[in-house]
């Protein structure tokens, strides 16, 4: 990795506001009566585990594709051809997108699997927390990152 420091708090950044936003998610669905702290904290923390991770990774291998794509020059002859343009954007627009669907799911389900809230309600708390926590922990990092690199 980097030596330098100011790239590290970029880093640290985003993990610290993850983790953070796990306690607040977990300690919120406990003042509302939904679960204990306990299991309102595995539900946060599985839940953004897994969306988190798996929707990362996907975005980062689909950027890695097209990085190496571009290195040769397939990249040109893609998004010149007829068929490889568009599809090109689907798959960017899809590894954009995998992130947030996963975190939606993945609450949802865990919500029902640990009996915690159905309904509208489930519904509508996973969807806000997801975008919440999407905006807060990739939003943050980018603002430090911008302040510190300008």
């Amino acid at each position: 990795m980097s030596g330098n420091l100011a790239e590290w708090i970029v880093i640290w950044a985003f993990f610290f506001i993850v983790l953070g936003a796990m306690f607040a998610e977990a300690f919120w669905l406990y003042k509302k009566g939904w679960a204990g702290f306990g299991k309102s904290f595995v539900f946060s923390a599985l839940s953004n585990f897994i969306g988190f991770a798996i929707g990362l990774f996907v975005f980062f291998i689909v950027m890695v594709i097209f990085m190496m794509f571009s290195l040769d020059g397939t990249t040109q002859r893609i998004f010149d051809s007829r068929a490889g343009g568009p599809a090109a954007i689907a798959v960017l627009i899809g590894a954009i997108l995998l992130t947030p669907f996963l975190l939606i799911i993945c609450k949802r389900v865990l919500l029902a699997a640990l009996k915690m809230q159905t309904g509208k309600a489930a519904w509508f708390y996973a969807l806000a927390s997801s975008v919440l926590i999407l905006i807060v922990s990739l939003g943050v990092p980018v603002l430090i990152g911008y302040l510190l690199f300008r």
